[in-house]
């Protein structure tokens, strides 16, 4: 490009400066992506007149024509990191679906599909197992590294209390240190312990490690979900995520037979 913009603005017949330059070959830009979009948007919509689509699912897994031209899935090797038995998990081992949660405790749009994702696993837990990882956005949600740090402390200090304290967490939105340890005594764990854990950071290697895979397998905010290695970013209601388990269970259903 900046050898174009160079012999655009050197070409003696036409003696192009280089703003002249730099706007035509934007120009050239936009009309390309342009017709690239303009093409997306025609085959999807031709998807979903044929059938090939379902509308709500569709939607579910970004119905924004702009991520339809990115790879929505992870590889093998990033699959089994994600769904390792290194993060907090609720739901049965052998649901077919199994659901990966990058969330940020601070985050407007992860309380929006909280509600619905713990009704989900809570009503469906042989269906859906759902693992939950850290991606605390600091300069967006002040306090939610420190949040997700005192989630995994009350994980190391006793897992069963672990998701009563993440449900504290996105009910309040308030992280300061009085207001963790409040939920920590609410949530039947040792304040000494919870307190002695956040103090010393020792699980600030956790939430970081957290944060590296997410950003290795494509996250870009929160909320994100993997559903069975299918990459979804954004706030999901119920309505999308009963389509999602739905597709998800008829391939598991039709693999196996």
């Amino acid at each position: 490009m900046c050898r174009m913009i160079a012999w655009l603005s050197s070409r003696p017949e036409h003696r192009f400066g280089i703003g002249k330059a730099i706007g035509i070959l934007f120009l050239l830009l936009l009309v390309t992506g342009t017709l690239a979009f303009v093409r997306q948007v025609y085959q999807y919509y031709s998807d979903i007149r044929s059938g090939e689509i379902d509308p709500v699912f569709e939607r579910s897994f970004g119905s924004s024509v702009s991520n339809r031209s990115v790879s929505p899935n992870v590889s093998k090797s990033d699959l089994l990191r994600l769904q390792s038995d290194d993060a907090p998990s609720i739901g049965s081992k052998d649901a077919p679906v199994v659901m990966v949660e990058f969330l940020d405790y601070g985050c407007p749009f992860c309380k929006q599909s909280f509600e619905h994702v713990r009704q989900l696993v809570t009503e469906r837990p042989d269906d859906v197992r759902l693992i939950v990882r850290d991606f605390p956005i600091e300069y967006l949600h002040p306090g939610a590294t420190k949040a997700s740090m005192a989630a995994r402390c009350v994980m190391q200090i006793d897992p069963n209390k672990f998701w009563g304290y993440h449900d504290r967490l996105f009910l309040n939105q308030q992280f300061g240190d009085k207001d963790l340890s409040r939920y920590a005594q609410e949530s039947g764990v040792s304040v000494m312990l919870f307190e002695d854990c956040l103090a010393s950071e020792r699980t600030r290697p956790v939430v970081e490690t957290d944060i590296a895979l997410g950003l290795q397998t494509g996250v870009q905010g929160t909320p994100t979900f993997f559903f069975n290695g299918h990459r979804v970013q954004g706030s999901l209601d119920r309505e999308a995520f009963d389509a999602i388990i739905k597709w998800l269970g008829k391939q598991h259903t039709n693999s196996t037979k």
